[in-house]
């Protein structure tokens, strides 16, 4: 099959959906495919449209709309692809997730054609307790991605996880939940960082939320490393995002108790080594959408235990936990577990998995 992906961004380890996108795309032409890739809002410095070779054609906001819009048709007319499919979040497309504006032209680029709609996201406001301005906004874009979807008429819908896909049901959508791939290659582990028994590590990796908080899961660790002889050493790997200013004050909150090393952004490949070396991973994500997280699913694939500690209840959706069996609850064992080792699990990644499930259903649904 031909499959033209359409997303905002592809700007290498800086966007997740445009990363997940290459490492999709990469994935479905090893098996079989011929994949071409159009980002229709890039953010990033640099000069624009800009070609990388005949596969990917990147656009960012220095250029018209309607110009962006007429080129990625130019480009779909030339490749003639069997699929289409709309890599989507709002806010790839609008820095407050407002795309009125930009439906007319998605749905006249998309919907000649049969479309695959992904959402990585859907709109804001839905979690229990959203405050009226975030529902006010979600209530906007929900309207907006209605109304595009209505237009594009999707032949296959998916998501990330229980909780968007129970939302799409209620607004009328039958969605597939994807298995969602890690953001790095997993790597052979190598000897790196090695600091004697004593050490214990735990990692972040990824943007912090600022809605997430190191009590009670601080205390247990430092009671659990009490009762092991051990002292928690805490490693920030990646880009440091809008978690900066939290990362900086749990630093100086719980220094000397524990360390802490920014790691920052590195190469894939350095990233996978470092993940090797840890005990713990910790996703600041609420358990609900822990599935959605490209960086904890990283962890899982290295094999790692990933802590979750925050939970994000939303509004009349009631959905099962997820099933992964490397999501360590704060419950009331935890720190006894803790304490005992937290098993880690087999390693790999689940990009195969998910590009074989994409193309065994667009060929299904060709027939």
């Amino acid at each position: 099959m031909k499959i033209a992906f359409v997303t905002s961004g592809l700007e290498p380890e800086a966007d997740g959906v445009g990363d997940y996108t290459r490492r999709l795309a990469s994935e479905l032409e090893r098996i079989g495919h011929t994949c071409r890739l159009i980002a229709l809002n890039e953010k990033g410095p640099g000069e624009y449209p800009r070609a990388e070779g005949v596969n990917i054609l990147r656009m960012n906001a220095d250029m018209p709309w309607s110009s962006r819009i007429a080129l990625a048709q130019e480009t779909l007319e030339e490749f003639n692809p069997d699929w289409t499919s709309l890599q989507f979040v709002c806010y790839g497309f609008d820095p407050k997730g407002f795309i009125r504006d930009r439906v007319e032209g998605l749905a006249r680029l998309l919907s000649s054609r049969p479309a695959h709609m992904m959402f990585h996201e859907v709109w804001a406001g839905l979690k229990r307790g959203a405050a009226w301005k975030e529902r006010l906004a979600g209530a906007i874009q929900r309207k907006s991605v209605l109304d595009l979807v209505r237009r594009i008429r999707p032949r296959l819908v998916t998501t990330t996880n229980a909780v968007y896909r129970a939302v799409l049901r209620k607004c009328g959508m039958e969605a597939e939940e994807y298995p969602l791939f890690g953001n790095v290659d997993v790597t052979t582990p190598i000897p790196l960082l090695q600091g004697g028994e004593a050490r214990w590590r735990f990692g972040f990796f990824g943007t912090i939320q600022l809605e997430w908080s190191p009590e009670p899961l601080f205390s247990r660790i430092a009671e659990a490393a009490r009762r092991c002889g051990r002292r928690p050493s805490m490693l920030w790997l990646g880009r440091p995002g809008r978690g900066e200013r939290l990362w900086n004050k749990i630093s100086r909150d719980y220094t000397p108790e524990m360390s802490f090393l920014p790691v920052g952004p590195q190469p894939a490949a350095c990233i996978s080594a470092l993940l090797n070396t840890l005990d713990v991973g910790i996703s600041t994500m609420p358990l609900e959408l822990i599935m959605k997280s490209g960086t904890a699913v990283a962890m899982f694939e290295h094999g790692l235990p990933v802590v979750v500690s925050r939970r994000e209840p939303f509004r009349g959706i009631d959905v099962a936990e997820p099933e992964e069996p490397l999501i360590c609850r704060l419950d009331a064992t935890f720190t006894d577990r803790l304490a005992a080792g937290l098993p880690h699990g087999p390693r790999g990644s689940r990009l195969p998995e998910a590009a074989a499930r994409m193309s065994r259903d667009l060929e299904a649904l060709r027939t």
